[in-house]
């Protein structure tokens, strides 16, 4: 048995390990500072899109890392907020890399028998999606 809970010690170390990996690749939304986070793993903080803001290395935007109350389904990140366009778009527009292609389509014309392509940087497609 103390193999067993040394094991599940061990996993949960872990598990915090890849979580500040995720808080590295995602932003986090925090409600008391308006802003978005992301776990800066080099300095060890959480710095916010707003420059001036960090929040310590000991913060975290969730409630519970992970809930395994409903085996065999796994529930992440309990009570945090995140928004995946912002850590996928706005986060670049914002960093400058707004020209960059972020989506690109091919299509086949049936009735010319051609195909077209479009394009749309970063700041084009943040322009389509905002409402």
């Amino acid at each position: 048995k103390k193999k067993a809970v040394a094991l599940a010690t061990t996993n949960m170390v872990d598990l915090e390990k890849e979580a500040l990996a995720y808080g590295g690749a995602i932003y986090w939304y925090d409600e008391d500072t308006s802003s978005w986070f992301r776990y800066e793993t080099k300095s060890g903080v959480w710095r916010s899109d707003k420059s001036s803001l960090e929040k310590p290395k000991e913060w975290r935007p969730w409630t519970k890392l992970v809930d395994t109350s409903c085996h065999p389904y796994i529930s992440w990140f309990q009570g945090a907020k995140s928004n995946m366009t912002y850590s996928t778009l706005d986060c670049h527009v914002q960093q400058g890399y707004g020209q960059d292609i972020a989506f690109e389509c091919l299509s086949f014309n049936v009735s010319t028998g051609t195909e077209d392509i479009t394009k749309l940087n970063r700041q084009e497609l943040l322009a389509a999606v905002e409402f």
